[in-house]
């Protein structure tokens, strides 16, 4: 079996029947005579044809020869087959777990959801990291949305989403780009809200238009909205310095220049008390881990590096990630990322889906109601208060009772829940897949089911050694990691 060209047969060996040259035919009676000559199957074979050939019976021992050949060769393919289905399994399974540990890791930036253990300590172990483990699942008190986040903010990470719109028509003029920032350090002393709202109106957002091309406005196949930024006044830079002025942003003061707007809609008077923050706190001026967001963002990250971004390393640069306890006062593209997370992949965990869904379905999912998308300022904003959103799901699904646990496709914890309910869920769960079955094509139950499994095994509810640390805080941050689908 070769690797790039699949089945090869040699017929070198002795016994083999060998390639003749009987000749080349000019019309259809020189055709028809030539293949008179070609030699017939024994006329025992099961394998004859109706039509035998004219020509003289090939050796028994020939045929017999070539028949095992050919029967080796479909043998191959198909454990070939087998093997490649079982990789692709394999391969499945280990992003689906990355993505359900991304949302694990977030919930720990985020202070909802505490650590096994001190990551940073050199004495952190299996042994104690399994202790740890234990201890955590047993003693996770309900969350409390009235109330500051529980435990500490974990790296005390600045979140920062991108998104980039380009033109339709000529794809490599790159027309606007969105960045919106979360700093936990401002939102630490927040209670979250429902929905985590009191934490989304601490988002920065900018959008930059790139002069060049700020008279483009696509409408074939999306419809675009580049004058309706609607989190502050677009921000127009030369093609030539947009690059660098993206990548400020990435950087001290992390773009807190730009005023927070407060609007107390619970306020007495006739109109909501809108309040302006411009304030920049001394936490701001000093190098940050940095958390990159964004919502099935490869693209957008090719087109920034297409912009001249230097930040975004490629695939065959393995960044290290970043933790608080190094020293980030010379960051390279490889230290200046704590980790990773896209929303869209977040929102499948969530979900225990593997059907993508755009930033619009899921802002409909969520309760947010997004305006104006396909504007890259807006699209950044809404990726940031979904991904807000979806941590603050994840981790009241931990909590969750059994009179809660229904309906399509809801929250599904992404970690084993150690209480009373345990059953309850399990019953939930396996209702849950006998739903999806039944309103699928019989001709894909198997895979359905095979689907589930999976989601089964990555969120640590179905593992023969039991769930791990990872399976219980994600583990490791993990730098810069784009993750596929």
């Amino acid at each position: 079996m070769h690797p790039e060209l699949g089945l090869l047969l040699s017929f070198q060996e002795e016994g083999m029947p060998q390639p003749q040259y009987l000749g080349r035919s000019s019309d259809k009676d020189a055709k028809d005579d030539l293949v008179s000559k070609v030699p017939a199957l024994p006329a025992s074979s099961k394998d004859s044809i109706d039509k035998p050939s004219d020509g003289p019976e090939a050796p028994v021992d020939i045929n017999n020869a070539f028949r095992q050949r050919m029967e080796a060769g479909l043998s191959a393919t198909r454990k070939r087959s087998k093997v490649s289905k079982e990789k692709r399994r394999a391969v499945k399974i280990e992003k689906q777990r990355e993505w359900v540990r991304s949302l694990k890791r977030a919930q720990c930036y985020l202070g909802l959801h505490p650590c096994c253990s001190d990551r940073t300590n050199d004495s952190y172990d299996s042994v104690h990291q399994s202790i740890q483990k234990e201890e955590l699942a047993r003693s996770l008190p309900p969350l409390a949305l009235d109330m500051i986040a529980p435990f500490p903010f974990v790296d005390e990470p600045i979140f920062i989403s991108i998104d980039v719109e380009w033109n339709e028509r000529q794809r490599k003029q790159i027309t606007e780009v969105g960045i919106s920032t979360l700093d936990t350090l401002d939102i630490a002393h927040l209670a979250p809200r429902q929905g985590g709202k009191n934490w989304r109106q601490w988002i920065r957002s900018r959008h930059f238009r790139v002069k060049e091309y700020a008279h483009i406005v696509n409408c074939d196949f999306v419809t675009g909205c580049p004058d309706q930024f609607g989190f502050g006044k677009s921000e127009f830079v030369s093609l030539q310095d947009a690059g660098r002025v993206v990548e400020s942003c990435f950087n001290p003061p992390y773009s807190a220049q730009i005023p927070v707007k407060f609007v107390n809609e619970e306020s007495t008077d006739s109109k909501p008390k809108v309040t302006i923050e411009t304030a920049i706190e001394g936490y701001k001026l000093h190098r940050r881990n940095v958390v990159l967001v964004g919502h099935d963002f490869q693209s957008d990250i090719d087109y920034l590096r297409n912009l001249g971004c230097n930040i975004f390393p490629y695939n065959d640069a393995i960044p290290q990630p970043q933790t608080s306890s190094q020293t980030l006062s010379s960051p390279t593209a490889q230290t200046l990322f704590l980790d990773t997370l896209d929303t869209a992949m977040m929102f499948l965990a969530l979900k225990r889906d593997v059907h993508s869904r755009s930033l619009e379905n899921i802002l409909n999912s969520l309760g947010i109601h997004g305006r104006n998308l396909h504007n890259a300022g807006n699209d950044a904003r809404f990726t940031l208060e979904a991904m807000v959103h979806m941590i603050i799901n994840a981790r009241l699904a931990l909590d969750k009772g059994a009179q809660e646990l229904s309906g399509d496709y809801m929250d599904w914890a992404a970690r084993p829940v150690t209480n009373a309910d345990t059953a309850l869920h399990e019953l939930a769960w396996q209702t849950e897949v006998e739903r999806r079955v039944s309103e699928a094509d019989a001709t894909r139950e198997a895979q359905i089911r095979d689907d589930c499994k999976i989601w089964e095994m990555v969120t640590g509810w179905d593992s023969e050694e039991g769930p791990t640390a990872d399976d219980i805080d994600g583990g490791e941050p993990k730098g810069f990691m784009v993750m596929l689908k």
